[in-house]
Parts: C-alpha cells; structure tokens; sequence
C-alpha cells in the first residue's frame, strides 16, 4: 500500500527509479510559500503547529530524493533520527487521512512541475 501511495504523489520519480537531481532550495521555498510559513523559521526549533507540519513536509518530499538523512536534516535543523521521524510522521497521516493525502498529492504534483519547469 506503500507504495501505491507514493506512486500516486509523485510518479515520476518512483516509477522510473531515476530520481532526478531536484533543487532543494526551491523544494522548502515551494512548500513553505504553501504553507505561510517563512523560509526563515523553518530551522529554527520551534513546536508550532504550522512549523513542525512544514518541517515535515518538506522532510517528506526531500526524502523522496533518496538523499541522507543528516543531510536532510542539517536543512531543516533536525538530527538525522528526527528527519526520520518527521518522515514516518508524514506518510502516517498518509495513510490515515484522506485529505492530508489529498494535501500532499496535490502539493506534489505542484512540484513537480515547478521543478521540471525551471
């Protein structure tokens, strides 16, 4: 069921198993521009709700890159067991609500044509 999800948020980067080199600068301005948050208070530790979501979202689609999480993390200022965290976070609300999985879909397609287009 993984994967079928995964599959329909971004499909080009599952299926094909290439994903493409992605700017992760325009990956956090894209979903905090979404989200209302600044880019600014992204690291910062706060526990806002709007924040913590944004982190995680964006923890999410940098994921997806297959890149390290302390990598992800130094982004977003979270150690590599939180990004993993912030990961699980994301497809457990997935899985478990459909519009948060309405939410995530559609903010991945947005992406992913932002990203092929610049």
């Amino acid at each position: 069921m993984e994967k079928l999800r995964r599959e329909t948020i971004l499909p080009d980067k599952v299926n094909e198993g290439k994903i493409k080199r992605l700017s992760i600068k325009r990956t956090i301005c894209f979903i905090s521009d979404c989200t209302g948050v600044p880019m600014s208070f992204i690291a910062i530790k706060s526990r806002k709700r709007a924040i913590v979501e944004t982190r995680q979202l964006i923890v999410y689609f940098l994921s997806l890159k297959a890149m390290s999480w302390q990598r992800i993390g130094k982004y977003v200022g979270l150690d590599h067991a939180s990004a993993y965290h912030a990961r699980n976070a994301v497809e457990d609300l997935i899985f478990s609500n459909k519009a948060y999985y309405l939410k995530v879909q559609s903010l991945g397609q947005h992406l992913e044509l932002i990203l092929k287009t610049k």
